[in-house]
């Protein structure tokens, strides 16, 4: 809230308070909210010599929740080689109502501990580990908005090696 100096000639905001509701209260019963449905509201303000009436109905919010996780996560075969992996994905039909800001990306080299790697705003990655050559790493990527991070995606399994060779002689 700014601040500014007033002579008490014109209304003016002294201090107000902020509700926020968890999305988790809003899709439950009694409330049972849908993405996109209107939130409707009323108002009370309140100074130092009492509260107003309430204000008439109004909105001017509306149901967002958490993107759905990225989709059709794929290797891209002409960078991967031994020592760097690259993969891309699309992003999820629905994102929640409010635009992806980011993506967080995982690994796991076979020990079920999935590591994050990165954020990135993108939806592709190329690795910055170091890796080891013809071991096959996992990865996995949640989609975040304003409300939260997505589900996991589907994790996508990649081998640290290049392709081989065009031969020489037949």
């Amino acid at each position: 809230m700014e601040s500014s100096e007033c002579d008490g000639t014109q209304p003016a905001v002294i201090a107000y308070t902020e509700c926020f509701i968890s999305l988790t209260t809003l899709i439950e019963a009694p409330f049972n909210l849908v993405r996109d449905e209107s939130i409707l509201a009323k108002v009370v303000a309140t100074n130092f010599y009492g509260s107003s009436e309430q204000s008439i109905e109004g909105n001017g919010a509306s149901m967002l929740v958490y993107p759905d996780p990225p989709i059709t996560l794929q290797n891209d075969a002409t960078v991967t080689d031994a020592s760097k992996i690259r993969f891309t994905w699309t992003e999820a039909s629905d994102n929640g109502g409010a635009p992806v800001l980011d993506y967080s990306v995982f690994y796991d080299q076979g020990n079920g501990s999935w590591t994050i790697l990165d954020t990135v705003t993108a939806s592709e990655y190329q690795t910055t580990i170091a890796l080891t050559a013809d071991v096959v790493y996992s990865f996995k990527v949640t989609a975040r908005n304003l409300i939260g991070s997505s589900a996991y995606s589907v994790p996508i399994s990649i081998r640290a090696a290049e392709l081989p060779s065009v031969p020489l002689q037949l």
